[in-house]
């Protein structure tokens, strides 16, 4: 059942549309606008919300995008979003994650990088009680070299994952993007009859395989 509208940027309410525009040249590495932006822009105020935290990370983050998408796809893995699930599974490839790394992650169980480890046993437990994480892990992301400012910079990257992740829960949204991903779906000699993303999606590379969508939640 479609819940919410899937607008088109024309038919979106005005209000909306700069952002929508803003999306849709963002999704290239999908090829089209996603049901998630175009359900939100029937609320100019969830899109903006979303929007501006969106931008937040653009503008100010200092967490590299791999370490962010790790901790997305932790926060989504645990709120049970199939939705974002897929997302955060296409840019944690995107971003150099490999299947067994990424399926290691959403398991909670990556072991890979210590240091990393210890942010994600974070993540796990903010995205999983409301925000709380105990003094004892809380200490240990701090002992394996995460200063506060990052853990506070982690729990922005979470909240951004629940936010999507409840609004696709709350509207049912449709999912447009396939469960699993390929590493590089443009990497050299692929065929590009196979290499697209998604039924009745375009086809065309973006310039570059780790595109801006892969920067972003």
């Amino acid at each position: 059942m479609i819940r919410i509208p899937i607008h088109t940027i024309d038919d979106a309410p005005e209000a909306s549309r700069p952002m929508l525009e803003h999306f849709a040249q963002q999704s290239r590495r999908v090829g089209r606008l996603l049901n998630l932006h175009a359900e939100m822009a029937h609320s100019p105020v969830v899109i903006a919300a979303y929007h501006g935290m969106r931008g937040a990370f653009d503008q100010h983050a200092t967490l590299d995008p791999r370490t962010r998408t790790a901790i997305m796809l932790t926060a989504s893995a645990v709120q049970g979003s199939a939705y974002t699930n897929a997302i955060h599974t296409m840019l944690a490839h995107a971003s150099g994650w490999s299947d067994g790394e990424v399926a290691a992650i959403r398991a909670g169980a990556f072991a890979g990088d210590e240091r990393l480890a210890a942010l994600l046993a974070v993540a796990r437990s903010a995205a999983g009680d409301s925000g709380r994480v105990s003094d004892v892990r809380w200490q240990s992301a701090i002992d394996a070299g995460w200063s506060p400012a990052q853990l506070l910079e982690a729990y922005g990257s979470i909240g951004l994952s629940l936010f999507t992740g409840g609004f696709a829960n709350f509207a049912n949204t449709p999912l447009d993007v396939p469960a699993t991903w390929p590493a590089d779906p443009w990497a050299p000699g692929t065929p590009r009859a196979t290499a697209t993303p998604f039924p009745g999606a375009s086809a065309a590379a973006p310039s570059s395989p780790a595109s801006s969508e892969a920067r972003r939640s």
